[in-house]
């Protein structure tokens, strides 16, 4: 359930959605979709509501939510064709086979999709949201089932749309790495509100990641580092929650009190947004 929630998409750009399970990600993107209707608000597109002609709204829209509807007895370049001509396109076959290399479905493109696994159908389905050349995509969790060279074929591609070809894409993903990498700005919703909007960077500049401390003179370390927290040592050195604004005064504070540091590491950056 859904109470209040608002923000806007800036034409393109590629805008992260993140929250925890049930936070209402994937009811914000069908609402954004026209897939089920508000009691009250309304969804704008470029300052006109999409219900005054949804149909054509939706011609200009790519999704991916909740896995694709496909046709299994199929191969993949039929489903794509079927889907192009669907929306009242010709079929370009360069076009069709460009989306399949992207995806990686190349090599076993004419096998039927029945016969594919989870992660291959996710891949066609996000072919089969590009496959009309949208200007807004929505994209829920599309990197699921993707190798690591399909995820970063598909981060390419991703940002080739947006930055290059002036795309509009609202993308949500648990991969929080690759939102780092493709998101400028990010809207983060917990129990159906928004509860943080903004730069990626101030963003980050708010929230607490872990940082990894690699030095000798742990004892001191862990003294000095007290003030700013609880710590926690295992191979890799001193694990600790901090802000960014933190860091310099802890390694200053290290310094004053003669700790050598050999590295300081963050992991997890985004996630220090939902503590």
């Amino acid at each position: 359930m859904l109470n209040g929630v608002s923000f806007s998409v800036h034409s393109g750009e590629i805008l992260g959605l993140l929250g925890p399970n049930g936070a209402g990600k994937s009811t914000v993107m069908k609402l954004l979709v026209g897939l089920i209707k508000a009691d009250g608000g309304d969804v704008l597109w470029q300052g006109q509501s999409i219900w005054k002609d949804l149909r054509v709204f939706r011609q200009r829209c790519g999704i991916l939510i909740e896995g694709p509807a496909l046709f299994p007895y199929l191969p993949a370049k039929k489903n794509l064709s079927l889907a192009a001509r669907y929306s009242g396109l010709n079929p370009d076959q360069g076009y069709l086979e460009r989306l399949l290399e992207v995806v990686g479905l190349s090599p076993r493109n004419e096998q039927q999709v029945s016969q594919y696994s989870l992660g291959m159908k996710q891949r066609l389905g996000l072919a089969l949201a590009l496959v009309h050349q949208p200007d807004f995509l929505l994209l829920d969790e599309p990197f699921n089932g993707l190798d690591p060279n399909g995820v970063r074929e598909l981060r390419l591609l991703l940002e080739e749309l947006a930055y290059h070809e002036g795309k509009t894409i609202l993308l949500s993903s648990h991969m929080l790495g690759e939102v780092e990498e493709l998101c400028e700005r990010l809207v983060l919703i917990n129990d159906g509100k928004v509860v943080k909007e903004g730069n990626l960077t101030d963003l980050m500049n708010e929230g607490k990641s872990t940082y990894i401390i690699e030095c000798e003179e742990i004892d001191i370390a862990n003294g000095v580092l007290k003030a700013f927290g609880e710590t926690t040592q295992n191979r890799m050195g001193l694990s600790i929650d901090l802000s960014r604004n933190q860091v310099p005064e802890v390694l200053s504070q290290l310094q004053h009190h003669k700790v050598r540091v050999f590295a300081m590491k963050q992991k997890n950056r985004l996630e220090g947004l939902f503590q």
